[in-house]
């Protein structure tokens, strides 16, 4: 008795999957083959294009001029970026930043924000600092637009 209802539950239950699955697919074909979805995605593909080159000009501009600002509507987000062997900045904070040394090794955050904090001319010779710029764009562009 058990085995047949089950049997016959499935199938039915498998049938409508099936058909929610075609219609689903139906619907979806029918949606992005219309007109309206097509201009959507086409703009939304601009955008994307546009952001692409003006963040990637604005960090290329920022890294040749240090121009943090190009535009109103963009700016450059500065971030410093230390490059060093981890054995000299331990010897280093075992003399100069014990702070950073946590037995036996280096907190590399604390050592990492301690050096930012010194002036330029006191960072230790063996670090290399990079600063590096990342473009943001603000998301209200209204008063850009030509009325």
């Amino acid at each position: 008795m058990f085995e047949e209802k089950v049997k016959e539950l499935a199938k039915l239950r498998k049938e409508l999957v099936e058909e929610r699955e075609g219609d689903y697919k139906q619907k979806k074909a029918e949606i992005e083959s219309s007109l309206a979805y097509l201009y959507y995605k086409g703009c939304l593909d601009d955008i994307e294009k546009l952001e692409t080159e003006i963040r990637q000009g604005a960090e290329a501009n920022f890294k040749a001029t240090g121009e943090k600002n190009p535009h109103p509507a963009v700016e450059i987000k500065e971030n410093v970026v230390l490059t060093y062997v981890e054995v000299n900045a331990l010897n280093y904070a075992q003399t100069n930043l014990q702070v950073a040394i946590i037995p036996p090794s280096l907190d590399k955050k604390v050592f990492e924000k301690q050096i930012r904090a010194l002036p330029e001319e006191k960072i230790p010779t063996f670090i290399e600092v990079t600063k590096v710029g990342k473009a943001t764009i603000k998301k209200d562009l209204s008063e850009f637009l030509n009325n």
